[in-house]
């Protein structure tokens, strides 16, 4: 602890929840405010998968009892204004993909012009998922997004569409794909999203010659709706992303995974 702060590994993540979360119950009981029973369970497994908590939740079953309303208490906010609860979050599919067009690195003034480089076929294929241009996606990853949910995204839209934007370092003179509240609200929460994460293939631009490689591999996180299928979206991605590539080139994948999303109707 250093003046009014306290500095270690989970304090801004978690370390506030079970202060707040006691501390709310406390204030209910000196307002005389009746409240449901209340069970708290917290865990210090923090970001390492929480290996061990169900067996604690087996363990004590019969003193947590069958609880109407679960929350969890780890989540964001955008400000400190206002109360936030989460009641979605997206699910996410991930793969490795690899592209190749032939056996060994060639010459690019030799081959350039004949034999197509493996990120340009790379940006081919992406374009089947997302248009670069307008940022809209294949329709087989969007869902309608329920009534309530959109509702909500309209509120902080309103309340808190400044918040929304400035949590993240743009540098100066640079634009979000989106500015207006609401839409940026749905893109973050309800639209699917594609990042590149990461590539192999590439040598650094010190050290890269005039050679026209014969493979690139990247890796693919797609942000899902929350009420999509995680396991057909990867399914889908996969089959969009192989199926009559560009100039025949070889796809193959590995390392894929993906994530269910979640999605809480209203109290």
């Amino acid at each position: 602890i250093q003046g009014d702060k306290a500095y270690g590994r989970g304090i801004s993540d978690d370390g506030y929840c079970i202060f707040a979360s006691i501390w709310i119950i406390k204030t209910l009981q000196i307002l005389g405010i009746p409240h449901p029973k209340v069970v708290f369970l917290f865990e210090g497994d923090e970001e390492s998968g929480s290996g061990h908590l169900p067996t604690y939740v087996e363990l004590l079953k019969d003193k947590i009892g069958n609880p109407k309303v679960m929350l969890g208490l780890d989540s964001g906010c955008l400000n400190y204004e206002n109360l936030w609860v989460t009641n979605s979050l997206r699910g996410v599919a991930i793969l490795n993909m690899n592209v190749k067009i032939i056996k060994e690195g060639v010459h690019s003034g030799d081959a350039s012009g004949i034999v197509p480089d493996t990120f340009r076929i790379i940006r081919e294929l992406l374009e089947r998922i997302e248009d670069t241009k307008t940022g809209t996606f294949n329709k087989d990853f969007q869902v309608n997004v329920p009534s309530d949910a959109y509702k909500q995204a309209e509120q902080v839209s309103k309340s808190a569409s400044k918040d929304l934007f400035a949590r993240f370092p743009f540098i100066e003179g640079t634009q979000p794909t989106e500015q207006d509240g609401l839409n940026a609200y749905l893109n973050r929460g309800w639209r699917p999203q594609l990042t590149v994460t990461g590539i192999d293939g590439l040598p650094p631009c010190e050290k890269a010659g005039n050679v026209l490689r014969p493979e690139t591999n990247i890796k693919l996180s797609l942000r899902l709706p929350p009420i999509l299928d995680n396991e057909k979206a990867l399914k889908m991605l996969k089959e969009k992303l192989s199926k009559d590539p560009p100039y025949g080139a070889e796809i193959t994948f590995s390392g894929e995974a993906s994530a269910k999303g979640w999605y809480s109707k209203p109290f």
